[in-house]
């Protein structure tokens, strides 16, 4: 069975947005009869030209019209068949989801870096196959730059695996193509965290610097301030600290839920320890005992 986890990324996408190619500009539409030139007055269009080019537009029209409505019923039709894939998460076996997967990527070829994504995050979590689920997700990746969940699961495989030069090629080659600036914060990032990994730390923090201006990643903003600390530059590894939690606090999570409140805890103790290093005793002290209030809340008070 999934675990509720691998579950959650099975949430029912939106779909694809119709969208309309441009209109065809017929080249002889703008053709003048040449003797039309008078003097005061504006040159008139051939009849001939103006028949023809409403001729034209009303097939451009037509067509435009055909290619959004196939585009409607291939999205409703996927729509249809990703929701059959989630109703059946529940006590379908891995194997039998991915193969659901790659019935619908054949079937749905508009698809297929989003369940390109899908087949190599079962391959990871439910498989445990760190190899498949990478090729996999290269393969998301190539086709749909926008997937941030299975961008951060491949820069975990690859640092686990020890595959850095693997990593810095795949990230440094999509990094050259992103097109958005979120796209490209994302892919800095990830190509940042690798390169602190190989040891490369200045270009590493130049890339981790250009992403938290952003996204502000709470992950990316750590290890930045990891960067930092290693380097002695303690004010800046404090100010990356502050962001990590700052934006962890804007991902919405309840005062019940322990794994919220370890992560906050975590991140605010590498800002504590810093603080202590730069001899800000008075903010780290204050910073104690907001997490020990936080604690008591969480312990559900008196």
């Amino acid at each position: 069975m999934l675990s509720y986890k691998a579950l959650t990324r099975f949430a029912i996408i939106a779909a694809v947005a119709a969208y309309v190619l441009s209109s065809v500009k017929n080249p002889q539409e703008d053709a003048v009869d040449s003797s039309s030139f008078i003097e005061g007055r504006e040159p008139k269009k051939n009849v001939e030209t103006r028949i023809h080019t409403s001729m034209i537009n009303d097939a451009t029209d037509r067509e435009h019209t055909s290619y959004r409505r196939q585009n409607d019923l291939a999205a409703q039709s996927f729509d249809v068949a990703w929701g059959q894939v989630v109703d059946g998460a529940n006590h379908d076996s891995p194997e039998q989801l991915i193969a659901k997967l790659l019935q619908l990527r054949e079937q749905h070829p508009q698809k297929q870096g989003f369940l390109d994504a899908e087949i190599g995050l079962l391959k990871l979590h439910e498989q445990g196959n760190d190899a498949e689920a990478i090729v996999w997700l290269e393969n998301a990746l190539n086709t749909e730059k926008n997937q941030p969940d299975a961008l951060k699961e491949l820069v975990i495989i690859y640092i686990e695996n020890g595959l850095l030069e693997r990593g810095a090629e795949v990230f440094e080659r999509i990094l050259s193509t992103t097109t958005t600036d979120e796209q490209q914060a994302r892919y800095s990032g990830a190509l940042g965290q690798i390169y602190a990994t190989s040891g490369r730390s200045e270009e590493a923090i130049s890339l981790l610097e250009d992403s938290i201006e952003t996204i502000k990643d709470p992950k990316i903003a750590t290890k930045l301030a990891e960067l930092y600390a290693n380097d002695g530059r303690l004010e800046q590894a404090i100010e990356a600290q502050q962001i990590a939690i700052a934006s962890f606090r804007s991902q919405a999570f309840d005062n019940s839920d322990v794994d919220g409140a370890s992560q906050l805890n975590f991140y605010r103790m590498n800002l504590y320890n810093s603080l202590l290093a730069a001899n800000r005793d008075d903010e780290a002290a204050s910073l104690l005992k907001e997490m020990a209030l936080d604690q008591y809340e969480y312990a559900g008070g008196i």
